[in-house]
């Protein structure tokens, strides 16, 4: 369920283009209320698919739970550097 702020910025667009349309372009009420409901829903949509920051719910189990978390990786030592690919290896523009 949304939150409250996000259904009255939804509503406030809504009623708001609805209501510009109607009374400044002259807009039929039905065709100015269809623009305006389709307008606050798809603003409602876009303020609900931005969720919380659970950045503060992680560190807090992490810190709570430090045994369930993985250490950080590292670079392997006995590894060298890796090869550089050779450009011309996986040409195909010239066939033979």
């Amino acid at each position: 369920m949304p939150d409250l702020r996000a259904i009255i910025v939804a509503l406030g667009v809504g009623i708001g283009l609805a209501a510009y349309t109607v009374l400044w372009w002259h807009w039929p009420l039905a065709l100015g209320g269809g623009v305006g409901i389709v307008m606050g829903g798809l603003t409602l949509v876009g303020s609900v698919s931005f969720g919380p920051n659970t950045a503060d719910a992680d560190a807090a189990w992490r810190a709570a739970a430090p045994e369930f978390t993985d250490p950080p990786a590292s670079p392997r030592s006995d590894a060298g550097p890796m090869p550089i690919a050779d450009p011309g290896q996986n040409d195909r523009s010239t066939t033979t």
